[in-house]
């Protein structure tokens, strides 16, 4: 079964927000996010994952980015939804909600040169936006 998968690019003065994970293979950057639960809309979901590994509150902007990631022998197949969040609030790990090492902004420069989860680098540098979100696609009278 597919995971889906939800993040959010939130940037402040240049940089983008992520959070770096230590493997014995190297670093890697993720965007902050999770999965999505049973029964939750993709940008609740998003806020949820917010507050709960970083303690801020954000609003959920534009859909920025759709991607496939095929499963492999570490990972399942994942289907990556990105929103631009946006938020004033100053984040800080919850160690019982995530396994990250520490909260890192990368300036564009940087962002190119790490391993970023889900690999997307080269669009947030080029800063693309190329989705429409539309959140409730069965609301209808008869349902």
């Amino acid at each position: 079964m597919i995971q889906v998968r939800v993040a959010g690019v939130l940037q402040r003065n240049g940089q983008t927000l992520t959070l770096r994970y230590r493997y014995p293979e190297g670093d890697v950057y993720a965007l902050p996010g999770g999965s999505l639960e049973e029964g939750e809309m993709l940008t609740d979901s998003l806020i949820r994952e917010f507050d709960e590994e970083l303690g801020i509150q954000v609003t959920v902007g534009r859909l920025r980015f759709v991607g496939d990631a095929m499963s492999n022998k570490f990972l399942r197949q994942t289907l990556h939804v990105i929103f631009d969040v946006h938020s004033n609030d100053s984040p800080c790990i919850n160690a019982s909600q995530t396994s990250a090492e520490e909260i890192c902004w990368l300036a564009s420069d940087t962002i190119k040169e790490v391993s970023l989860y889900p690999s997307i680098n080269q669009a947030l540098i080029d800063n693309e936006i190329n989705a429409l979100y539309i959140p409730d696609c069965l609301n209808r009278p008869w349902l």
